[in-house]
């Protein structure tokens, strides 16, 4: 079957074949609010509980943009796929761009909408600051996945590359609050607004509709978690020796702990702080488990020079955990 224009009909077997990879077995409630918008050019400001489904209705719409816009591209819903455009030479005219607040999450990203849009023909590049600038991959490709520091490089040695954007995803956007990052964000924004269709996703920003009065934004909002959520608040005068506690607790339940720090510094304090107490713990690093974790890290084929993976690197060949910066977390995970 290929997909080739705009229509419903054509959307909706894209959700289904997206609908058969994922899983899932029906929209949540922001996605049913969100699904007559997919096919408007309206901006999206979408505000849901972390699980709710933001991204597949922003990736809904930059895939249906760039099936019906892009003579390029001729997805097919086979077992054969390629990540190569047709035309290597000329600039995709109905490109998306995804912004993301940290690396790991571009990585995720990217690992993701391969994955999951392995059958249709798109050519997927990101451009972060460890990353040589490489103009050429950022004009041919269908979808390019950047930071919010990046991109406001790429558009200010690139202008006229925003007459080849559709849409602009934004995700994480509640960080425009934020007195370090918020003015970068907000400037891009600013740059962008009326050019391109932008679609802003959240799950804790405090002031949804102002955002959406200034964007000129239709806000979709919805309060239903789809994974309950409990907690309970632990007064201590010794934190640390409470979170020891958790953390054997949850060891011997064989499950995962994340400790939110305000920092990437701090995280990685944390994941050497605790790292020795977890492995006497556990006591399942073996030299068999130790070469089967670091034939799982060269799976992933990430970049071992960085400071933060090189931490991570070490620590997870040592002991049969991973720590993960990821907005200041540290994650107990068998490999």
């Amino acid at each position: 079957m290929v997909i080739d224009d705009l229509s419903r009909k054509n959307t909706i077997q894209i959700l289904k074949h997206i609908q058969a990879e994922k899983g899932f077995k029906k929209l949540t409630e922001i996605q049913k609010k969100a699904y007559p918008q997919i096919f408007s050019d309206r901006n999206l400001v979408v505000v849901a509980p972390s699980g709710a489904g933001k991204t597949l209705i922003a990736e809904l719409i930059a895939l249906k943009d760039l099936i019906s816009d892009n003579n390029e591209i001729t997805p097919k819903i086979t077992e054969n796929y390629s990540t190569q455009s047709k035309n290597e030479t000329e600039i995709c005219s109905s490109k998306t761009i995804f912004l993301v607040p940290l690396r790991a999450l571009a990585e995720e990203k990217a690992n993701s909408l391969v994955m999951d849009y392995r059958h249709f023909n798109l050519k997927i590049h990101m451009s972060m600051s460890e990353i040589d600038f490489n103009e050429e991959e950022i004009r041919k490709c269908n979808i390019l996945i950047s930071t919010y520091e990046r991109f406001r490089t790429i558009i200010g040695r690139m202008p006229n590359l925003i007459a080849h954007v559709k849409n602009v995803i934004v995700d994480e956007f509640h960080l425009l609050g934020n007195q370090n990052r918020g003015p970068v964000l907000e400037a891009i924004l600013t740059t962008l607004l009326g050019k391109v269709r932008l679609i802003l996703l959240s799950a804790t920003i405090a002031n949804p509709e102002d955002v959406a009065k200034w964007l000129d934004a239709i806000l979709l909002y919805s309060e239903e978690r789809q994974i309950p959520l409990d907690f309970d608040i632990l007064p201590s005068l010794d934190p640390d020796k409470e979170v020891t506690r958790i953390i054997s607790n949850n060891i011997k339940n064989s499950s995962q702990v994340l400790i939110f720090s305000g920092t990437r510094t701090k995280a990685e304090e944390y994941a050497d702080y605790y790292s020795d107490f977890i492995h006497k713990k556990s006591k399942l690093t073996s030299n068999g488990e130790t070469q089967k974790i670091e034939a799982f890290l060269q799976s992933l084929s990430l970049p071992k020079d960085t400071l933060g993976n090189k931490q991570l690197y070490e620590l997870a060949k040592k002991r049969n955990w991973i720590p993960s910066c990821r907005s200041g977390q540290v994650s107990e995970k068998s490999c």
